[in-house]
């Protein structure tokens, strides 16, 4: 638990000083702000979406679907969030 406390001070203190940083060459921090928080949701889709279909749980997923929208009974593959995270800047330039 303190483990995500710790991610979302982390979060949340990237987003004000990115948002500064962003607005010193003039973007503005709402489109900062969408930027990151859709980042962050892929992300978790992502990390969600490995956990269900590469770690072993696809059966019981298939048996039980509805717990596979649910990451908050665990199952999050937390490297696989921060991978798809780091790559969304990427993502955004491409698309």
């Amino acid at each position: 638990m303190i483990y995500f406390v710790f991610l979302a001070c982390g979060l949340t203190l990237g987003i004000i000083i990115g948002g500064l940083n962003a607005e010193k060459k003039a973007i503005p921090f709402k489109d900062t702000l969408r930027f990151v928080l859709s980042s962050v949701l892929a992300g978790v889709a992502g990390a969600r979406l490995f956990h269900v279909l590469f770690e072993g749980m696809l059966p019981y997923y298939l048996s039980h679907p509805i717990q596979a929208l649910s990451p908050w009974n665990g199952g999050l593959s937390v490297w696989r969030f921060f991978c798809l995270l780091s790559l969304s800047p990427v993502l955004k330039t491409v698309g």
